[in-house]
């Protein structure tokens, strides 16, 4: 992740379809030198000259089949399009695998939490615990308190 932060991220989805371990490196100093349309020509020609292109032009195209429930379509069409808007595309697929990519660049949930100050952190959990039942609250608590690794006191001082 340290590697591609200085990046736009609006240039990865052009280097992902050909980022491997081997050349990493490689792609990533092309992302960080050339503007976004130099580097989709430039994975152009690397796959039309490594045979991963197909007549035309164009990339090899997959298809892979995904069944969702009812409740799921709204949120994914949802996404889809938020992505289009925002990243300029007009292709699903685009869209979908820019979800993705930010999906997989992100960080946890744990990793967000870890990095708040022990302030920010208590209020955050207390406004979760506020906000559902007090028996739910009660188990995650004592839940909390067996799982905790550190020898704490929690006496007041």
């Amino acid at each position: 992740m340290a590697h591609v932060k200085h990046i736009e991220w609006t240039k990865l989805p052009a280097i992902a379809r050909v980022l491997n371990k081997e050349n990493a490196d490689h792609w990533i100093g092309i992302a960080a030198k050339h503007s976004k349309k130099e580097i989709n020509e430039l994975v152009k020609k690397h796959l039309v000259a490594s045979g991963e292109a197909v007549a035309g032009g164009t990339t090899a195209t997959h298809i892979k089949t995904v069944k969702f429930h009812d409740d799921q379509v709204k949120t994914i069409d949802t996404a889809i399009e938020k992505a289009k808007a925002t990243s300029g595309t007009s292709v699903d697929s685009a869209a979908l695998e820019l979800i993705c990519l930010d999906y997989v660049g992100g960080q946890t949930l744990q990793e967000r939490l870890a990095v708040l100050g022990p302030e920010a952190l208590a209020k955050t959990f207390a406004d979760v615990l506020n906000a559902i039942s007090k028996d739910a609250a009660t188990a995650v608590i004592k839940s909390i308190y067996q799982n905790v690794t550190h020898d704490i006191d929690l006496q007041a001082d």
